[in-house]
């Protein structure tokens, strides 16, 4: 009996975390207001790391539509990325340029998106992945 409700207890905390877990994750999709302040730049490398791996999971379902929104979020992030807070000092020197990068490659993939051009999302898909692991917090 104590097996078992600690098996309960243990599911029941895991469903829990994985929840707060999803909401979190589905926030990283919604656009920030554009008149909001400079974000952290953790924060943000987080939120583009995740809606790059959104990206190549709705281009994988050919969810075009998806992948088009996706990549929309994705080039506002890059654009704050250069104005962000609390930057690494080993990033500080090309931040503006990676980011600038990163959202004309979200531009770009939005536009392969809306034509679905699978060969096109697929080299697009690999340089914004390339540089969003750029951006990373640790050299």
């Amino acid at each position: 009996m104590r097996r078992t409700l600690a098996s309960l207890a243990t599911g029941l905390g895991l469903m829990a975390i994985g929840g707060c877990q999803a909401i979190q994750e589905s926030q990283n999709l919604v656009p920030l207001p554009e008149n909001s302040p400079p974000q952290p730049y953790r924060d943000l490398v987080v939120r583009a790391r995740f809606q790059a791996s959104a990206a190549n999971e709705s281009f994988y379902a050919n969810k075009w539509t998806e992948l088009e929104e996706t990549a929309k979020v994705l080039g506002q992030t890059a654009g704050m990325v250069g104005k962000a807070t609390g930057v690494p000092v080993a990033r500080e020197k090309d931040i503006v340029t990676v980011s600038g990068q990163l959202a004309q490659q979200a531009n770009t993939l939005r536009s392969l998106a809306a034509a679905r051009d699978e060969k096109g999302v697929n080299a697009c898909m690999q340089q914004i992945n390339s540089l969003v692991r750029e951006m990373r917090l640790e050299p």
